[in-house]
């Protein structure tokens, strides 16, 4: 027994030992200049990145968690393999010391040296005067770049992209510093059209197409067309883009002829064979063109770079388009951190098979490619970075094996949530998405926000991917026919969800939901549509569903092409036989989708049947160009004269001709009668509009990103405007906030769903969290009211807040309010009373007459919510103990309290506040000041008495004296309260408050928290 003991006691002791071992955590410094040898155990003496990869994969380390400190300074490129692979307990972290000071960075600098002048027949070819004496060349032979083969005569977009290769042709890039610098063409900023065509030309013709043009200045170009000259163009429609070389170029007749046909010819689709004369090209990379500081462009066949240099700054450059900044291949538990990406020819960050990678709080930017590319591989997570001005897209995953992976629907779970992407496509303008899982199962992307592309927003396709919670808006400016989430063609990829995404500011051009080209199997549910040409649109596509989405000022609300036919089931339609063979052979793939079960081998196409597209208790607002909310069908024929679905009706023409069920969708209004607010979220908040879905369960505060106290600690200045709750806290006091106290503190909360989307409301105080309970006293749909008593608070200074937890991520914090309580004396007051009169705050009191009074008594006032400060010492009449102080008051509001101090103890009476009404004089105020941007602010103006009441205009002007934000008033006798919205398009800075007709004025300061 003894031995057992024993023995017992020894594997508890090896036990307790490898917990302990496996909580040892290895510190790795690096610098750019680290050593090659040593353990880089501090900062004092840091090791090469080289070095710290060789540390941390020793023997000795491989068991233990593992961080590498990067530096501050400048890495070149980063590669982890197999052979880096961590196990789950030991995970490594590269961090930087400092945020986004460490930086990757593949770019090689020109040797200023290297920068020569150009010769005369350079230079006589150089169209502007002022650049002509500003270029200079570089050779590029010595640099021993890649990608500097000549252009192909024909080559475009949209690529072709697979897990190790895309079609997509490459050139360097040029840089100042790490900004990179525009290839010349023409126009800069605009576009050429064409006039009319001469010959359409076909896929690979040679010739190809021919055209008259409208802009003559290709008169400058003979040269040029000799070296080569490429036209870039939407030749057909806006979704193909092609580089063309120039065969010849008749000045007489004003014709281009093109070396080769693009795809189905040139000459818009819908106008053939002569086109609609507005096709849109450029000229690019031409020496003529180069006109601006930054401007170049390369001679591929004398590798010869011309370039109209900064005067500032380092140039540099990259060209090796397969290295991206970090690889990691085959590689587990392994995080990166805090760094800047930044710059280079290939994509910021790719990863390979690898599993259980974190990508957090990193900035990714000026890349060639994508942000971040993800090939296959398990749970790696894209978490709250940021990632702009990109030459493709964003993040991309893209499973290889797809095929099989498909008909297993095995799930990869890679996770891209809460990142900021924005400015992207800028080399690559069609099909570069923020996010693109056209080829992948299981992902999950949530809270991004998304902004600024001339094409798509989010590209989608594969097998139960989820996008929640996204804002999207600013994309598909330039080409259209395009979405903010599009998916089309496969008819296998079904399963994908698009939820509770705010869909906004899209120009009216693209559409916000689009499955097209019989893209069918997908959920579009409780999103929200607005200021799109389309809400949404179901080309041709079977089973998608589009239910309590709420439509907002688009020009129209939906769009679906006719689905009334009998699907085309023959051997013929490849589309529709790849999706029976999937079905008849795996049985995952009818297991996930049972709803095919009516569609294989029998169809089901009553109205009750799931086939039809659904578009089911939806809000329609501001959505009905021509009198039709949902395209060719009439409003007047769907709707009741109360905004609700006339059933009968729907199942007529909607699903007889264009095979769509559309019961229990509202009208709401046909024109935008809503007043304009600080931003569109807040006007359909204030037109009560999402208790009229059907699905009412909406979570509008966790729209976009989110506070992410690791990584992003702050959203102040990107949080989606007007998704934080509504706010309204009380506090009361018993006896006048004095000692032995009992306070009330009731907060009212808004929000739309607000009684279903919250977690827990805790009370702050001192920004500390307190014990003291909230009780919810009633809660309706839009708004919660709870309250809380605090028997006793302690003597001092106190600032309460209430603060709204949703799940564990979302955290909101109502305006805080401010007292103090003080201790008790022996001293009582029987009364305390203030008024205005003539400019002055009267101010009346009675200290009990039997009782002693102490020597320090005063009156404090506090201005504005602001700190008290005592402003008279009060000496009471002897006889009765009663004051009397008459004080003259400047600001409109104050607020007034007695303190008394006996040496030892500090009490206080109740505060009164005082507005001010002057007989022959005007105030203006603000208050709070400073206010944080996007708050509100309440403007104070104090009329004199006897006067009728006035329309006048308040003006913000900022610091150049432009007006920003006007608002019409009627002021009356007395003190007027005005709130003023300071909504987003705003800056921090000093800003002036005018009134019409006064020579008041009032200084803002707006700060961004």
């Amino acid at each position: 027994m003894k031995k057992e003991i024993v023995l017992l006691l020894c594997l508890l002791a090896i036990a307790c030992c490898t917990v302990l071992q496996a909580q040892v955590v290895v510190n790795v410094y690096v610098s750019p200049s680290g050593s090659n040898t040593g353990s880089g155990s501090s900062t004092a003496s840091p090791v090469s990145l080289a070095r710290a990869r060789t540390l941390v994969k020793s023997t000795a380390n491989k068991a233990n968690v593992c961080r590498v400190w990067l530096m501050d300074g400048v890495y070149s490129t980063f590669s982890l393999d197999t052979t880096d692979s961590r196990l789950a307990t030991a995970p490594v972290t590269y961090s930087a010391v400092n945020p986004k000071k460490a930086i990757f960075s593949p770019i090689t600098p020109i040797n200023p040296a290297d920068l020569q002048s150009i010769p005369d027949s350079i230079k006589d070819r150089i169209v502007d005067s002022v650049a002509k004496t500003k270029v200079k060349q570089v050779s590029l032979a010595a640099y021993n770049l890649s990608n500097m083969n000549p252009w192909p005569k024909l080559f475009g977009y949209p690529v072709n992209i697979t897990a190790t290769t895309s079609t997509r042709l490459q050139w360097p890039k040029i840089y100042q510093n790490t900004t990179p610098l525009p290839m010349a063409q023409y126009p800069n900023n605009d576009v050429m059209r064409m006039k009319s065509v001469v010959t359409n030309g076909a896929a690979n013709s040679v010739p190809g197409g021919s055209f008259k043009y409208r802009d003559d200045r290709a008169k400058y170009w003979k040269q040029a067309i000799k070296d080569g000259l490429w036209l870039r163009g939407n030749w057909r429609v806006d979704w193909q883009m092609d580089f063309v070389k120039t065969d010849s170029v008749s000045l007489k007749d004003s014709i281009i002829y093109q070396t080769i046909g693009v795809q189905l010819g040139i000459g818009n689709k819908y106008t053939r064979p002569a086109g609609n004369g507005k096709e849109p090209y450029v000229a690019v990379n031409l020496v003529e063109e180069i006109d601006t500081v930054g401007e170049w462009s390369i001679n591929f066949n004398t590798k010869m770079l011309y370039i109209y240099p900064p005067d500032s700054g380092t140039l540099n450059m990259s060209s090796n388009s397969s290295t991206p900044s970090l690889k990691l291949d085959r590689v587990n538990n392994t995080h990166f951190e805090g760094i800047l990406f930044d710059g280079g020819a290939g994509d910021g960050i790719r990863l390979n098979k690898c599993n259980n990678i974190q990508i957090a709080g990193n900035e990714i930017a000026h890349v060639a490619g994508y942000g971040v590319f993800v090939a296959d591989g398990t749970n790696c997570t894209i978490r709250s970075n940021d990632l702009h001005d990109l030459g493709e897209g964003g993040v991309f995953i893209i499973n290889s094996n797809f095929t099989n992976d498909q008909k297993n629907l095995v799930p990869c779970n890679h996770k891209v949530v809460n990142n900021h992407i924005y400015n992207y496509a800028n080399d690559v303008f069609l099909y570069a998405a923020a996010i693109d899982t056209r080829s992948a199962i299981g992902t999950y992307s949530a809270f991004n926000t998304i902004h600024g592309c001339e094409h798509v927003g989010v590209l989608f396709g594969g097998n139960n991917n989820v996008f929640e919670y996204n804002d999207i808006s600013d994309v598909v400016k330039t080409y259209t026919d395009m979405g903010a989430f599009y998916t089309s063609e496969a008819m296998t990829e079904r399963g994908n969800i698009i939820r509770h995404n705010y869909i906004h500011a899209m120009g009216y051009k693209g559409s916000g939901l689009y499955a097209d080209n019989s893209a069918s199997g997908q959920q579009y549910n409780n999103n929200i549509s607005a200021q799109c040409l389309l809400g949404s649109q179901n080309n041709f596509g079977y089973f998608n569903t589009f239910n309590s989405n709420i439509y907002f000022d688009n020009s129209m609300a939906h769009h679906t092409n006719a689905t009334n036919k009998v699907p085309d089931t023959s051997a013929a339609n490849t589309n529709f036989t790849r999706l029976k063979t999937l079905y008849n052979s795996s049985a995952a793939y009818r297991a996930a989708y049972p709803d095919l079960a009516k569609f294989f081998p029998t169809l089901d196409s009553s109205y009750a049947s799931q086939m039809w597209p659904q578009l089911s208790g939806n809000v329609f607002l501001g959505t009905s160009l021509g009198g039709s909310c949902i395209r060719s069908i009439v409003d007047n024929s769907l709707f009741n004269t109360n905004g609700t679905t006339k059933l009968a009706y729907s199942k007529t023409i909607p699903f007889t001709q264009y095979g769509l069920i559309c019961p229990d969708n509202f009208l709401a209004k046909k024109t935008l009668l809503v007043s304009a607010q600080p931003s569109l979220m807040d006007s359909l908040k204030n037109i009560s509009l999402f208790t009229k879905t059907i699905n009412n369960n909406w979570h509008i505060s966790r729209i976009g990103l989110h506070k992410d106290s690791i990584y992003r600690p702050d959203v102040t200045t990107t949080q989606t405007h007007g998704i934080v709750p509504n706010f309204a806290l009380k506090v009361t006091s018993k006896h006048g906030f004095v000692a032995k106290d009992t306070l009330t503190i009731s907060v009212t909360i808004k929000n739309p769903n607000m009684s279903k989307s919250y977690s827990s409301v805790l009370l702050y105080d001192n920004q500390a969290k307190t014990n003291i309970p909230f009780v919810l006293k009633t809660a309706k749909f839009d708004s919660i009211v709870l309250s809380a008593q605090w028997n006793n608070p302690p003597v001092g200074t106190h600032s309460v807040t209430a603060h709204l937890f949703d799940s564990t991520i979302w955290e909101f914090a109502s305006d805080s309010f401010a007292f103090s309580i003080g201790t008790p004396l022996p001293l009582s007051i029987l009364q305390f009373s203030a008024r205005s009169v003539n400019c002055a705050a009267q101010l009346d009191g009675q200290f009990t007459p039997d009782e002693a009074l102490p020597q320090n008594i005063f009156l404090e006032r506090s201005i504005f919510n602001g700190p008290f400060e005592a402003v008279f010492a009060i000496n009471p009449e002897a006889s009765n103990h009663s004051f009397s102080i008459r004080l003259p008051q400047e600001n409109p509001t104050a607020l007034y309290r007695v303190k008394f101090f006996d040496g030892l103890k500090v009490g206080y009476s109740q505060t009164l506040a005082v507005s001010t009404l002057c007989s022959n004089k005007e105030s203006l105020a603000i208050s709070p000041n400073p206010v944080i941007l996007g708050k509100e602010a309440q403007v104070q103006y104090t009329m004199g008495s006897n006067q009728q009441p006035l329309h006048r205009s308040l003006a913000l002007l900022d610091a150049s004296g432009k007006i920003v934000l006007t608002q019409s008033l009627t002021l009356h006798e007395g003190l007027n309260r005005i709130n003023l919205q300071l909504g987003s398009h705003l800056k921090p800075g000093v800003y002036t408050l005018r009134l019409s007709q006064s020579s008041l004025t009032a200084q803002l300061m707006v700060v961004n928290k």
